[in-house]
């Protein structure tokens, strides 16, 4: 989609890509071709701006990075006293013991780097919530102690640029030693085998799995503080999704993340998170589909409402359980049941 306004000057318009930028020019480019983008190669998005003479002959043309609204929701989310937050949350929904969401930890707004992704040939993945390992080995230093120091200097001297070790930190999960193989490994092999064959194949037999998710797949969850033990009552969530500031702040964010990157559809990893995805955002209940010979490869398909669009959802009960489509026989079964299904659902 393509936009532009005109400046004072008669000479010197400025294009804003709203999911794309130019790629590159010849001296023979034309304003008609830019307005039509014929013959010029579009990547992700930004601003543009041209300089041309009274003839339309372009003089020089310049790209400029915009940053997209979506990180001033996050910055509004990230303000938030998670504390307080936290607090009036395990409250609210109710939790017990090691369901109770912690509240010395800051939010985990999303995983993974969004600008890596390719608007409308991503995938968006959503868990329930981050897993709160304290005794794990660097917990408390990448979780903790990380955040809160960039937390602390932002809100101090309001620099945007204190957030950057901790943004980086996140964006670069996925190729870190962070990475938790145990959950992510067998479904970025599932996912870019299928989906993202090239990226996966020439990525190397150790990292093809990291790669797909690094390139291809935004990862989020439905709420983003973290517990030892995922445990929420549907209704109660539903409640306070609707009503508390910071899980509607947090809302916001996520709409227009998916708002700027289009994700193809969405991946749901087990019956919980599918669940709380078809209260929250479902209009009408998913579909139950099944075509193997076991209950490992029954699928739920359907729509949710999400970043002003609607997305198709994929949910399969948990990958990597005894009970899941863990195997490469169950996706046999499952992908051309789903890819049936897209298609004559897009």
């Amino acid at each position: 989609m393509l936009l532009f306004a005109s400046l004072h000057h008669p000479h010197l318009l400025i294009f804003h890509f709203v999911y794309n930028h130019i790629l590159s020019l010849s001296e023979n480019t034309t304003l008609n071709d830019i307005i039509t983008n014929k013959g010029i190669g579009i990547l992700s998005a930004n601003t543009m701006v041209i300089c041309f003479d009274r003839n339309s002959k372009i003089l020089f043309a310049s790209v400029v990075e915009v940053k997209h609204k979506m990180y001033d929701q996050l910055y509004e989310f990230l303000n938030r006293d998670f504390t307080k937050d936290i607090d009036e949350l395990n409250d609210l929904l109710n939790l017990k013991g090691n369901a109770r969401l912690a509240n010395e930890v800051p939010p985990n707004p999303f995983v993974g780097d969004p600008n890596l992704l390719s608007p409308g040939d991503c995938i968006a993945m959503f868990g329930i919530n981050p897993a709160y390992r304290p005794s794990k080995k660097g917990f408390y230093e990448t979780e903790i102690e990380l955040p809160m120091d960039c937390l602390k200097k932002w809100k101090k001297n309001n620099e945007q640029s204190h957030l950057d070790p901790w943004l980086n930190k996140i964006k670069n999960y996925f190729v870190s030693d962070a990475y938790y193989g145990r959950y992510f490994t067998r479904l970025g092999n599932i996912i870019g085998r299928e989906k993202y064959r090239e990226t996966w194949s020439k990525s190397g037999k150790y990292s093809g799995a990291r790669m797909t998710f690094h390139k291809h797949v935004l990862k989020l969850d439905i709420i983003p503080y973290y517990s030892s033990k995922a445990n929420f009552n549907e209704e109660l969530l539903k409640y306070a999704y609707e009503n508390h500031p910071a899980l509607i702040q947090y809302q916001h964010f996520i709409s227009s993340l998916l708002t700027k990157k289009m994700p193809k559809w969405i991946f749901l990893n087990g019956k919980a998170p599918l669940k709380m995805f078809e209260c929250l955002f479902a209009e009408k209940q998913f579909q139950r589909k099944n075509t193997g010979p076991t209950k490992r490869t029954e699928i739920a398909v359907g729509k949710i409402t999400l970043g002003g669009r609607m997305i198709p959802v994929l949910g399969v009960k948990f990958v990597n359980s005894i009970n899941g489509p863990t195997s490469d026989e169950d996706w046999e079964y499952i992908w051309p049941i789903w890819n049936k299904w897209l298609s004559e659902n897009e």
